[in-house]
């Protein structure tokens, strides 16, 4: 078991794991900059980039473990940073030591995802020959004509299956799309059209293939985060692409996402090898939001903000574990002044004067040395004697209060914070600032509130939605303003009132007209309920009252002028509330 564990094929895989955290972070750091730099939002480019990208991680992975493997000598290890290690002896023991550990929980470990994979290909392959029956001739006919049209040599077979609860693409050799029962019934022959043609689009990119060579990547790398982040924006982008090919066919966007809603309702599997036209359930309110056109791109998105953060931290975390050697016993001697202050938590290194202008420093201190001499001579002279003699043997000299006042400082005092005092303001001013927050808190919820509605449209009643709305509005009536009260009376005359009132006016003046518009559109539709009612019972009015249909129909009109002068005003220039 020893010879096991130190045999060299655990430390090469050992250091082929701890590697490829910073390879594979680097490159997902090279994927964030490149689609910034370039501007790259077409979904076809950044899933051919990801993809890429990620196979020459995995790549970069393998020659790795490889060339470490082959190594005749034990001290030279492939990677630069790793040879720079080896020459601290205790952290390259240290690491000679673990990583064979480290291998063996990660084989341990590997069972895991390896028989998730081999689930997940059985099961493809069930449901390629079981539960089959022949679609009707008329979908068989579309989809040779389609693929004619796509530009696909291969034969594709289309079939319904009894397996399934959601359209998937299966094989790439021999392609094949199985359609659920569940579909042909809850679809139009319009949607799912679209939705055959969304499948046919994975086929035609060879989305299949990249699946299977994404997924026994993450396999073999399961404890990479940065692999999974990878296939994450692989499946997110390729969707997104197959969504754009549909559009392009000139079908109904508004049919096609409520296909994908429906399909999603009914879709019970999540089986990472077959490619379901529904996609993943995190990213289809994304995609439905770009179907229909309603997607605003964020202008800053945490999520790829802290995931470009953690790649780097991460690369710089590890190649210093990495590089860090201790020094000799001369470069000791050399930076023992300075290396104190670096590990001082609070001082921070104003400019790189240790290493580009040692000798200008040297002369810099020279010559304060020389000032105090000059200075404590003329008061007295056994001193003077005294200075110049620590000045001859290079040991370091106390500089006055006065001389180093002159100097250029090394380090600059990042811990300190200067105390400011609120300026004392009037009552008018105060009742500004309370009125500002006021109006800013209206806006805040009721514009946080309709994202929250609009994401939760389809996936909750009216009576649940009235109880989140509550609880929401409870929940944010906690917030404590005192901070922001705060800043705005230190920054009261660097501020605009007058923009900002005007801003807040004109949004709260909003929010009442969106209210009214509900309400009358509320009273709309009830009215309508209700002459809908006395039509179909054949009567004139409400027995017993003094409600008639010309009523109904008068009051019906009413409303609608009301609406009509809400959007009237809507349309006019809001000068103020």
């Amino acid at each position: 078991m020893t010879a096991f564990v130190e045999s060299g094929f655990m430390q090469a895989l050992g250091w082929a794991i701890l590697n490829s955290l910073w390879q594979i972070a680097f490159l997902w750091i090279l994927f964030q900059v490149l689609t910034f730099l370039f501007k790259i939002k077409k979904p076809s480019y950044k899933t051919a980039m990801a993809a890429a990208l990620l196979l020459s991680g995995f790549t970069w992975f393998v020659v790795t473990f490889v060339s470490t493997l082959t190594q005749t000598n034990e001290d030279v290890i492939t990677s630069p940073a790793i040879t720079r290690a080896a020459s601290d002896e205790r952290i390259y023991n240290w690491l000679h030591t673990t990583l064979p550990f480290a291998s063996i929980v990660y084989l341990i470990l590997l069972i895991l995802p390896v028989i998730q994979f081999i689930r997940n290909y059985r099961f493809v392959q069930f449901i390629r020959t079981e539960g089959l029956k022949k679609i009707e001739v008329d979908w068989r006919i579309f989809v040779k004509n389609v693929v004619a049209l796509m530009g696909i040599k291969k034969p594709i077979h289309i079939w319904i299956s009894e397996k399934i609860s959601s359209p998937v693409t299966i094989g790439f050799l021999k392609p094949i799309i199985l359609v659920p029962i569940a579909a042909i019934n809850n679809l139009t022959p319009q949607q799912l059209e679209a939705v055959l043609l969304h499948e046919l689009s994975h086929i035609r990119r060879n989305d299949y293939l990249i699946n299977l060579i994404i997924n026994f990547i993450q396999t073999i790398l399961y404890f990479n985060p940065f692999v999974k982040a990878f296939v994450k924006t692989i499946e997110r982008e390729r969707e997104k692409s197959c969504d754009e090919m549909v559009v392009q066919f000139q079908y109904d966007p508004h049919g096609y996402a409520s296909a994908l809603l429906v399909l999603e309702k009914a879709n019970r599997q999540s089986r990472s090898l077959a490619l379901a036209a529904s996609g993943k359930k995190h990213d289809l309110i994304q995609r439905i939001e770009l179907i229909i056109g309603t997607h605003k791109e964020k202008i800053f998105s945490f999520n790829k903000m802290a995931g470009l953060m953690a790649g780097l931290l991460c690369v710089i975390a590890i190649n210093a574990l990495l590089i860090f050697s201790k020094p000799s016993a001369t470069n000791e001697q050399k930076n023992r002044v300075v290396f104190h202050n670096l590990t001082s938590p609070y001082l921070f290194l104003a400019g790189d004067e240790l290493n580009n202008e040692k000798k200008q420093n040297k002369e810099n201190a020279a010559k304060q040395v020389a000032v105090a001499d000059e200075n404590s001579l003329k008061a007295k002279k056994a001193d003077e004697n005294k200075t110049e003699s620590f000045a001859k043997n290079n040991h370091p000299v106390i500089l006055s209060p006065d001389v180093s006042k002159q100097a250029a400082p090394l380090f600059l005092n990042v811990n300190y914070h200067p105390v400011i005092e609120a300026p004392k303001l009037k009552s008018y001013q105060l009742a500004q600032i309370d009125n500002a927050l006021s109006k800013s808190k209206e806006v805040l919820q009721e514009s946080q509130w309709k994202s929250m509605e609009k994401d939760i449209a389809d996936a909750m009643t009216t009576n649940e939605k009235d109880q989140l709305k509550g609880a929401y509005i409870k929940e944010f009536s906690k917030i404590n303003l005192a901070k922001w009260k705060n800043k705005l009376s230190l920054a009261y005359d660097q501020i605009n009132w007058d923009h900002i009132n005007e801003q807040l006016g004109k949004a709260v003046y909003e929010i009442k007209l969106d209210s009214l518009q509900k309400v009358y559109a509320e009273v709309v539709m009830n009215l309508d309920k209700l002459e809908q009612q006395l039509n179909e019972n054949n009567q004139k009015g409400i027995p017993d009252s003094d409600i008639t249909l010309k009523l109904i129909q008068e009051h019906k009109v009413e409303v609608q002028k009301m609406l009509e002068t809400i959007k009237g005003v809507r349309s006019k220039k809001i000068i103020h509330l």
